[in-house]
């Protein structure tokens, strides 16, 4: 397999003579180099065109010796760097206390998936100008949607990577990709009558985006704001657009579901999902699947970071609690195989069992079949503070904005000021409904549901 040049070394490269210097020395060890280069078209509220472009490489070796785990880093993929990287986790484990639960490097008992798709030659070769017009697409979609549109920004993304991962108990393996993310963000009216920013964005593998569609988005919802409707302290049916569960870092669902669903916080008992596999959590309209696997999909992986290959694990099916994702020492731990769910922290090297890309089974029906069904609620389409949701009690509470009236089927005007609270448990309990409208957001695949006995604060 072919990968991306980084300076001296590629990715591949880096690892295997990391390999070779510590197979000399009959060092346990794990070799984990990673290069993005991530390349940014911006359009700004003036429509003006912003241009980026960065390259992040890295080298982590972990390195165990009678029990004692050092980590070593480098920033770039040289010889020198390479080696430097190797004598910084020897003197680091010198220093460390011996991991009891350790139990050396994973070795990989299953085939990996064949993936394809996951690194497009036309996404591969777009220049910036192509990106940029991309972002000029969506602006031009979002301010036809009203005379009082204006844009906020428009970024269209690309991100060109190849990671690899190499041990001491026989893992070699490199893998490619290719992806791109488009989002908007628009607001209506000026002065004290301005909308709540709104925003609507997609992931993709290829070219292929609705940018129009994610203009007239937002455009459309800058424009529902302008109609100002005072919000009611009420439990009421609410739906939730897919950006409001399914965004990385502000995603109800996604946030507090990648945390409470990991092996390591269940051994660690800071879960609020522990002693609960096999009971109900979710209605039966709730199936949840981690699936590094699903086709054409940019959470899609053939191997975790520490090199196990990925499987699709069923985690919560008709509501019903299946169980953890894991990676080897959370599962060597609790007596239990890897599911290939390693996440690397690019900060301190060390990892940690997360889903890597959550599915949501798809129902019938988009957004707006869902908003046709209420008759007195509300439209979620931001959780503004949904990131300090807690994944050890499930408890939240976040302000939603922005936020829609739903009345008689329809939407009749923006609602400033509503909160929104509970327990995370009641809420997938609460579930009568769910889309078809499956968005990827990069480690998600969610699409919009329909939830009863939501509880809304007005503010």
């Amino acid at each position: 397999m072919s990968s991306l040049r980084t300076g001296e070394q590629t990715t591949e490269e880096a690892t295997e003579a990391v390999a070779r210097l510590c197979h000399s020395r009959s060092l346990e060890f794990e070799a984990y180099a990673y290069n993005r280069e991530v390349s940014k078209a911006r359009l700004d509220s003036s429509r003006k065109r912003v241009a980026s472009f960065k390259c992040v490489k890295g080298l982590f070796v972990r390195l165990a010796i009678e029990g004692r785990i050092g980590v070593g880093y480098a920033s770039d993929l040289s010889g020198p760097a390479m080696r430097g990287c190797i004598e910084s986790a020897k003197r680091l484990a010198r220093y460390r206390e011996v991991d009891a639960g350790w139990n050396g490097f994973p070795s990989a008992r299953r085939s990996y998936p064949v993936l394809r798709g996951v690194r497009d030659r036309a996404l591969v070769d777009a220049d910036i100008g192509e990106l940029a017009d991309m972002a000029d697409a969506m602006a031009k979609a979002a301010v036809s949607e009203g005379p009082s549109v204006a844009l906020s920004w428009a970024d269209v993304e690309r991100e060109i990577a190849t990671v690899s991962v190499a041990n001491s108990s026989g893992i070699c393996v490199s893998h490619e990709s290719a992806k791109i993310r488009a989002i908007c963000s628009a607001v209506n009216g000026s002065g004290d009558a301005i909308s709540p920013e709104c925003i609507d964005g997609q992931a993709a593998l290829t070219l292929d985006l609705d940018l129009t569609g994610i203009g007239s988005s937002v455009g459309g919802l800058a424009v529902k704001s302008e109609r100002r409707v005072k919000p009611k302290t009420q439990e009421c049916q609410v739906v939730f657009a897919s950006g409001a569960l399914g965004f990385p870092d502000s995603g109800l669902l996604s946030v507090i579901l990648r945390e409470a669903l990991s092996g390591g916080n269940f051994m660690r008992g800071s879960t609020f999902l522990s002693g609960k596999v096999g009971e109900r959590i979710a209605s039966r309209c709730v199936t949840i699947s981690d699936n590094p696997t699903a086709a054409r999909s940019c959470g899609s992986t053939p191997f975790d970071d520490e090199g196990m290959p990925t499987r699709r694990q069923m985690l919560v099916d008709d509501g019903v609690l299946k169980g953890f994702v894991w990676d080897h020492r959370y599962a060597s731990a609790a007596g239990r195989r890897s599911s290939g769910s390693a996440v690397r922290d690019l900060v301190s090297g060390s990892v940690f069992p997360r889903p890597l890309n959550l599915e949501f089974r798809a129902g019938r029906g988009d957004l707006d079949s869902l908003i046709s069904e209420v008759e007195d609620g509300y439209l979620i389409w931001g959780c503004q503070g949904g990131h300090t949701s807690d994944a050890e009690t499930g408890d939240f509470s976040f302000v939603s904005s922005p936020c829609f009236r739903i009345l008689r089927g329809g939407v009749v005007g923006g609602v400033r000021g509503a909160m929104v609270s509970g327990n995370i448990v009641d809420l997938l309990g609460s579930v009568v409904a769910v889309g078809a409208d499956v968005k990827d957001f990069g480690n998600a695949l969610v699409p919009s549901m329909l939830m009863e006995d939501v509880r809304m604060t007005s503010g």
